[in-house]
């Protein structure tokens, strides 16, 4: 357990990490914070390796099985949980629901209304990169990375979108969600081109859209009365509808009644 006296950097109010987080601008973040920023990450790190002692601490800076980093991470995760601070994790879930959903701006948090184009491509700050399984592993080049800012790419609405992703701009273009329709804009290059969709959701709705249509168009069946074509309720139906079953059960009285 983390020892009282143990008070982590980013539990302070005014930490240059939350700043960072509380103080940016779309794309923009103010870059003065930074070395205070990595000064405070280095200082919640030693914190946390305290915490979990020394054996757990030799296994995450040696280069060991990836086992036992794996192990080693979740007990540092487990012991100090204060090593993440809530900002950086609250910016990071938010960018991550922007890209499944398109549902929010990944950077400011406001809903987007579904007339409301998106804009694609562009990263925000999220934090500073913590360790991970990858970068713990012998002769990872991430291990360069730990404690520098971290940048993901999410979806933005056009307040927080930099100025280099206007529609004005040549290389940008914009163009139609394939299932809801939602205007995207983004930049014209490989990474850009096979976009079809605005989120995660839209795909898979598009796709559960599809699988379903086919399985109705499996199961459509003949009237046998009107001759139209129908999706049966029951496997055993042979009538589009009340009307028609109506119709057949008269006809087979009758026949029925001609055959006596």
């Amino acid at each position: 357990m983390l020892r009282k006296e143990s008070v982590l950097v980013s539990k302070i109010d005014d930490s240059a990490r939350a700043r960072l987080i509380r103080t940016r601008r779309g794309t923009w973040i103010d870059e003065s914070l930074l070395p205070d920023a990595r000064q405070e990450f280095s200082e919640n790190l030693r914190v946390a390796y305290e915490a979990v002692g020394e054996d757990v601490a030799k296994e995450l800076r040696g280069n060991v099985r990836p086992a036992l980093v794996l192990q080693a991470l979740d007990t540092l995760l487990e012991q100090a949980p204060d090593y993440r601070l809530p900002e950086e994790e609250g910016a990071r879930k938010l960018a991550q629901e922007a890209r499944k959903t398109a549902a929010v701006c990944g950077c400011c948090g406001r809903e987007l209304s579904a007339h409301e184009p998106a804009y694609f491509g562009a990263r925000v700050y999220v934090g500073m990169q913590e360790l991970n399984w990858r970068s713990l592993l012998p002769y990872s080049p991430l291990k360069l990375h730990v404690g520098e800012p971290d940048y993901t790419k999410t979806v933005l609405c056009g307040s927080c979108a930099p100025e280099w992703l206007s529609p004005d701009m040549d290389d940008v273009v914009t163009q139609l969600c394939a299932h809801c329709e939602r205007l995207m804009v983004l930049r014209l290059n490989l990474s850009s081109l096979g976009r079809t969709f605005c989120s995660d959701a839209c795909r898979q709705n598009y796709h559960n859209q599809l699988r379903n249509e086919k399985r109705a168009e499996e199961r459509k069946k003949v009237c046998t009365v009107c001759g139209e074509g129908f999706i049966p309720d029951r496997r055993d139906a042979k009538t589009c509808s009340r009307k028609c079953k109506q119709k057949a059960y008269r006809e087979r009285k009758k026949e029925a009644r001609e055959t006596q």
